[in-house]
């Protein structure tokens, strides 16, 4: 069974989150995020990507990225969500923005955007990660027009945390050469997380 069809796995997925939303409001931390490293987070993300004027954030949690973004670029952004604790507040808190519900963590969503968006995602355990996450990768470069940029966990690494998953740089990089015309590998000053940003092929 795939996983984005994995109803229990995602019931649970949501649930999870709401408890943290529940003890930490509205909060970096209901997202699994410390707060104080989201703008260096974020930096890294668009660090390379200058000419684009929108963005699509798969898994946008509490649109944390849109608060990054608007403090310096007039940029038409839209994110996608699971929760619907989430996306409500989204709704209401930047109504200038648009968002969609899901009942899959790999989009039913259409359009094009000059960047598409994973931050964490590949860090959500689920059975067959390896065949889910390939589905997400295809899904962001059938949505990009210029960049598709995400972060994760490394497998590299001695000890894993296991609440968490872990990918390999070299299966992400192997994976998305096909879409691929350039592949900037950044790696932040956060423990085990590395950054790659893709310059799409032109058709």
């Amino acid at each position: 069974m795939a996983i984005e069809n994995d109803k229990p796995a995602l019931d649970n997925l949501i649930d999870n989150y709401n408890k943290k939303l529940e003890k930490f409001g509205i909060s970096p931390s209901s997202v699994g995020w410390a707060s104080g490293k989201l703008k260096e987070r974020y930096g890294t993300l668009f660090q390379g990507i200058d000419d684009f004027e929108s963005v699509l954030d798969i898994g946008c949690g509490l649109a944390y990225l849109y608060e990054y973004l608007k403090v310096t670029k007039n940029v038409s952004y839209s994110g996608t969500e699971i929760n619907p604790n989430f996306y409500n507040y989204c709704c209401e808190t930047y109504p200038e923005s648009v968002f969609s519900l899901h009942d899959s963590l790999v989009p039913k969503l259409t359009g094009l955007y000059d960047v598409v968006v994973m931050s964490g995602l590949l860090n959500t355990p689920f059975p067959n990660n390896e065949f889910f996450y390939r589905d997400l990768l295809d899904k962001a470069f059938t949505l990009s027009k210029k960049f598709v940029t995400l972060n994760f966990l490394s497998n590299d690494v001695d000890f894993k945390d296991g609440k968490l998953h872990y990918t390999s740089l070299g299966d992400v990089v192997e994976y998305c050469e096909k879409y691929a015309q350039q592949i900037l590998v950044k790696k932040p000053g956060f423990l085990n997380e590395i950054t790659v940003t893709f310059t799409k092929k032109d058709k």
